[in-house]
């Protein structure tokens, strides 16, 4: 396509899965911590069935990790 990333075109994705690190150039990416969302939503919904207390969770937010890589930087 001719395109040059990053000078053109800066280009990020979402997810941090491994083969953002291994593209050429290293794809910047969105961590969104799936883990915790997993944990906090089980823990949402076993509040919801009143298995648990977790009232506080909801509403509550969870932090992202941005990962600056070369797709980004030129």
């Amino acid at each position: 396509m001719g395109i040059a990333v990053p000078k053109q075109i800066a280009i990020a994705g979402f997810g941090n899965y491994e083969v953002a690190e291994i593209c050429v150039p290293p794809l910047t990416t969105v961590n969104p911590f799936p883990d915790k969302i997993g944990r906090r939503t089980a823990a949402v919904v076993a509040s919801l069935l009143g298995l648990e207390e977790t009232d506080s969770l909801l509403g509550s937010e969870i932090t992202t990790e941005l990962l600056v890589r070369a797709s980004t930087m030129s």
